[in-house]
């Protein structure tokens, strides 16, 4: 992050250890620790200065989906394609636990951003400061866990094909898009409170701010910017963004 003169080298990692290919990884929110996963199915648990914490192996030989670390950094979850397990590594206890989802086909995965003091919505069930990890599956269907609790919420037909992407607001808004060219909002509940028709299939979608001058001198001092915009990238040629507070109305439609 930052310009070319203020980057810190920290450490490199070698094929021979995580094998040839692509490597997926992921810092914790608060950079403390890298979670890393190559070719040889091994995931790896790096402090900055790239020690080695720890380690553990797969499900399959499968591709990993995805990897995130819930907002405090305490756990990391593992989704790989074709399976219906997601593991998690927890960094205090240095335990993987097998999370099942009773889904089949993963296809995506985010823990939410904000604690149930940044929702602003009344009528939700009070989660305290529970962590939630979302998980879509090909279906249509979507599971959130409460690290907390251990409960498990299914959401069934939240959208009508795979569910493609999605992102978690910092209010606890959580977008979604499917095959089926359906963006929806929902609530950390899993209800749907806006949904929209797009014209095509985005390729990812990620919450954003639109930046008024006003809102840039009072709001980003104190680091409370509500993130108002969704913005989509359609089909690499093409950026839509949704304005949140104005998805429910019928005439709304994203600026392209």
């Amino acid at each position: 992050v930052g310009s070319k003169n203020h980057m810190k080298h920290l450490f490199v990692e070698t094929p021979q250890i995580l094998g040839q290919g692509q490597v997926l990884s992921k810092w914790d929110p608060h950079n403390k620790y890298l979670a890393a996963v190559g070719t040889n199915y091994r995931v790896r648990i790096y402090a900055r200065n790239g020690s080695v914490l720890n380690e553990f192996a797969l499900l399959s030989k499968h591709d990993v989906l995805n990897i995130d670390w819930d907002r405090d950094g305490d756990t990391v979850a593992v989704a790989q394609q074709q399976q219906s397990m997601v593991l998690l590594y927890d960094v205090a206890t240095q335990k993987v636990t097998k999370l099942n989802t009773d889904l089949k086909k993963l296809t995506f995965l985010a823990w939410n951003r904000g604690s149930s003091s940044t929702t602003t919505d009344d009528d939700h069930e009070d989660h305290g400061n529970d962590n939630l990890l979302s998980i879509g599956c090909s279906k249509g269907n979507l599971l959130l866990y409460n690290k907390l609790t251990l409960r498990k919420q299914l959401v069934m037909g939240k959208h009508s094909k795979k569910i493609l992407y999605g992102a978690w607001s910092c209010s606890n808004k959580l977008a979604l898009v499917a095959k089926d060219k359906v963006l929806t909002i929902s609530d950390i509940d899993g209800n749907t409170v806006s949904q929209t028709h797009l014209k095509q299939t985005p390729t990812d979608l990620q919450f954003g701010t639109q930046m008024s001058d006003h809102r840039q001198k009072s709001e980003v001092r104190t680091q409370c910017v509500e993130e108002d915009t969704i913005s989509m990238c359609m089909n690499g040629r093409t950026l839509y963004l949704c304005f949140v507070h104005s998805l429910s109305s019928s005439s709304s439609q994203p600026i392209e």
